[in-house]
């Protein structure tokens, strides 16, 4: 074991890149089991003294993936970044701890996507800084798990479809406004088909993913899903899409306000390269496979369709010409996402991202190359037409619900969403409906034997006529607290030490 610390300031273009043994101390590139030191140092290269360089360049699965450091350590005194959205920092330390105030993007990650992964635990305190976790790989034959995740002062993104099994949320000095976590969806671990504990002192969170257990002391929890994605690539622009603009379809004229881009490929925007997810809010119309424009009329990228299929055996390069067996779908391939298997064993599935040119691909059929029509691309599982519609995302349910404080607003954007068991001490679980595009039913437990129980100051507030609230077959012990009722809203109460108004 030895300690390593990042200068940077070889002369350019590898100031920044991690693989350059003169960005490190001692001239030599971290190894297994080394701990490693972000503290701003700067660089000793001649004519770069004192420079605080970002970390960015050979950081990818194939160079850093895999790699057991026993502790990367990023100190407040480090002002640069590391990794990217696109490119992140990927490895399998055992302790990650995150105190400085720049970006850092983890993944966790092994040598390759075929294989386990795990980092221990990841801390995060960092007065300025932003936190952005993921994992390489997530499906049912194989996961990259973050086995606990602390959040103490700081913003961190947990990114879609990044497998954290403990997130404890611990703001210093007991603050909300020092810690804000956003969790995008399909966060779990997809292989287990398990899914995260969160234990909430404090803080803000925007959860998007199904729940195991949620614990909450304080602070405020938006459980909600009004976002939609839509899978994008560039093909020739260059322009990178801004949080915060309107997405418009360059042919559809269908709207969208972007809240959030998660790139799963892609070496920059400026080579035009890029591609994954874009998130969406207030969407109005439907896409198309068409131009997406952001803002200033600018092009971003081409929308795709999805398509699920099964049973892969040949995997499709970038802008393959494909084809449906036998019929008229016809489309280009972009990118795709594994949920299980493999192509060497001839069972890889998941999703397509593509543009369909001609027809459209229907269930069961084969897909193949279209210039040869051979190459076993998979069977489709999942039709998809021509319009590049906004994805369908996985349930959003929590199993357990501790509620000890603070508010908990649950308005799921999707049919019997639900609180499995509930026990709340105290705070305010809000299933109000305040919106009126919010008509869907919601459930309070899932079958006669679910636990539902509620004590003196704890307030349920149930429907104002926008939204339906029901207990399906379970039932209520209430033994004091308030229950706000509206409209739309049934509840079946089992036992009641106090009279239920």
């Amino acid at each position: 074991m030895a300690i390593r610390y990042w200068e940077g300031g070889t002369a350019n273009p590898n100031q920044t890149n991690w693989a350059t043994t003169t960005n490190w101390s001692a001239d030599t590139v971290p190894v297994n089991d080394d701990i490693i030191i972000f503290d701003g140092r700067g660089s000793t290269v001649s004519g770069s003294e004192g420079t605080i360089y970002d970390c960015l360049a050979n950081i990818a699965r194939g160079d850093t993936g895999g790699d057991t450091y026993d502790l990367i350590h990023v100190k407040a005194t480090y002002t640069g970044n590391i990794g990217t959205m696109w490119e992140p920092l990927h490895c399998a330390a055992d302790m990650v701890i995150f105190e400085g105030t720049g970006n850092m993007y983890l993944e966790v990650s092994a040598a390759d996507n075929e294989t386990d992964s795990d980092i221990d635990q990841v801390i995060m305190n960092t007065g300025s800084g932003s936190l952005f976790l993921s994992s390489d790989v997530n499906s049912g034959a194989d996961t990259a798990e973050i086995t606990e995740v602390l959040a103490v002062q700081g913003t961190l993104r947990i990114r879609r479809r990044c497998n954290v099994a403990n997130l404890r949320i611990s703001p210093v000095n007991d603050s909300a406004s020092n810690v804000v976590v956003t969790i995008d969806p399909e966060c779990q671990d997809a292989k287990a088909s398990t899914f995260m504990n969160i234990y909430m002192h404090n803080g803000t969170l925007t959860c998007d993913s199904k729940i195991n257990t949620f614990e909450m002391h304080n602070g405020t929890t938006t459980f909600t899903r009004e976002l939609e994605t839509i899978a994008f690539s560039q093909v020739a622009d260059t322009h990178e899409p801004v949080v915060g603009d309107t997405l418009t379809g360059a042919t559809s004229g269908a709207t969208g306000t972007i809240v959030g881009i998660e790139v799963l490929g892609g070496t920059g925007w400026a080579s035009a390269d890029m591609y994954g997810f874009i998130y969406l809010d207030s969407v109005v119309g439907a896409f198309q496979d068409e131009q997406g424009q952001d803002g200033d009329a600018t092009n971003v990228g081409w929308l795709l369709s999805e398509c699920g299929f099964d049973s892969g055996a040949v995997e499709p390069t970038f802008e393959q010409a494909i084809r449906e067996t036998g019929d008229t779908g016809r489309a280009t391939h972009f990118f795709h996402v594994l949920t299980s298997g493999d192509y060497t064993a001839n069972d890889a599935a998941g999703f397509y991202y593509m543009n369909v040119t001609a027809g459209d691909f229907d269930n069961n059929v084969n897909i193949r190359d279209n210039a040869t029509d051979t190459d076993d691309l998979g069977d489709v599982n999942e039709a998809t037409t021509e319009r590049a519609d906004t994805l369908a995302l996985a349930d959003l349910d929590i199993i357990a619900l501790r509620l000890h404080g603070g508010t908990f607003n649950w308005n799921p954007d999707e049919d019997l969403a639900f609180i499995q068991d509930m026990w709340a001490f105290g705070g305010t679980l809000d299933a109000s409906s305040a919106t009126v595009n919010n008509l869907h039913t919601r459930r309070l437990g899932t079958a006669a034997t679910d636990e539902l129980y509620m004590f003196a100051g704890s307030t349920l507030k149930l429907g104002n006529g926008y939204g339906v609230v029901d207990t399906d077959t379970a039932q209520l012990h209430y033994f004091g607290g308030t229950l706000n009722f509206g409209p739309n809203t049934t509840i079946n109460v089992a036992y009641h030490e106090k009279p239920v108004t």
